[in-house]
């Protein structure tokens, strides 16, 4: 994932400069470890770094401040409940004072949420494509 990487598998006129998601892995992307950067929008040399990382079980990414503390989480983690299911469960966050791009913290928390929502849920369906398409190539 990330902009200029794999990309975010929402709307690509807005995060990914106009570039399509990948619709396969793409090797280069997949040695992934803390401290990976995912830029957020083209251009970008910061913002998403992945705090947490465990191969096939979870992903976590963080942005911070300029002082080190956290602004942002967005955890992505995989369950399998039966052997031909896979789950994928994701959480965003943000902490007290969240304020993106120095956008006033009322602004940022009540358009943030819908934002979050609408481009979280077409990430989600191209991730389900992309893995339902995969497993029909098997």
């Amino acid at each position: 994932m990330g902009s200029s990487r794999g990309g975010w598998y929402a709307y690509d006129f807005i995060d990914n400069g106009r570039q399509r998601s990948a619709d396969r892995i793409l090797p280069e992307y997949q040695d992934i470890s803390v401290g990976s950067v995912f830029p957020a929008l083209p251009g970008a040399k910061d913002v998403f770094v992945v705090a947490e990382c465990e191969p096939d079980r979870s992903l976590v990414l963080s942005w911070r401040l300029a002082d080190g503390l956290y602004q942002t989480s967005w955890g992505f983690v995989l369950e399998q409940p039966r052997p031909d299911q896979t789950r994928l469960i994701v959480r965003g966050r943000v902490a007290s004072g969240y304020r993106p791009y120095g956008l006033p913290q009322w602004f940022a928390l009540s358009t943030g949420r819908l934002a979050h929502f609408i481009m979280q849920r077409k990430q989600l369906l191209g991730i389900a494509r992309r893995a339902e398409a995969s497993n029909l190539h098997r």
